[in-house]
Formats: C-alpha cells, sequence, structure tokens
C-alpha cells in the first residue's frame, strides 16, 4: 500500500507543508510519534522532514515522520546544539520501533 517508486501525493519541493491525504498516509504509517518511547497517537503529532526541508529534503511520504509536538522542538534544538544529548523525559528505549 505505502511501497513503491513514486505515489501521486508526494509533492516533492513544490510546497514545505505536509497536508491532505499526504499527512494523512503519514499518520496512518506511522500511528504515533515516532521518538523512542514516545506513544503520542497520530492525531497529536506534526510531520517532519527526515532530512530537513532547508538541506534539500523533499515533502514526500519516504521523508515524513510522526514527532509529538515536544520532540519535534526538541529534535531541532538538539540538532543544532548537540546531536548527541538524550531526552530528559524519554531515555533511549531499544525495544521501541518508533
Amino acid at each position: 500500500m505505502f511501497n513503491g517508486p513514486s505515489r501521486v501525493i508526494d509533492v516533492g519541493r513544490r510546497t514545505r507543508f505536509f497536508t491532505g491525504a499526504l499527512r494523512r498516509a503519514i499518520q496512518v504509517r506511522d500511528r504515533h510519534c515516532t521518538w523512542p518511547g514516545c506513544d503520542v497517537p497520530a492525531q497529536r503529532c506534526e510531520v517532519d522532514h527526515v532530512i530537513p526541508y532547508t538541506d534539500g529534503g523533499e515533502t514526500t511520504q519516504d521523508n515524513g515522520a510522526l514527532l509529538c509536538s515536544y520532540h519535534h522542538r526538541h529534535g531541532h534544538r538538539r540538532s543544532k546544539a548537540d546531536p548527541t544529548a538524550q531526552d530528559p523525559h524519554h531515555p533511549p528505549d531499544d525495544t521501541a520501533t518508533g
């Protein structure tokens, strides 16, 4: 259902935001925040670019992932300040599938 070389809902670089059918497809695929150990449901999450849009990342299903608002903000701060910093609210969980 979600695999294949291209999808009608891929928008590439035409737009920065994950909306409509593309957003819904990512919500159905991920079901909750993809941060290890976090289970905030899809309806309360934001879709973030895996490869940042500003670094050439496309707005596609393969380059989108659900993150709750806390982890969306935390992930961006951590990647700029210290990419190895641990999340104080959700320590690493080796059993999480994200």
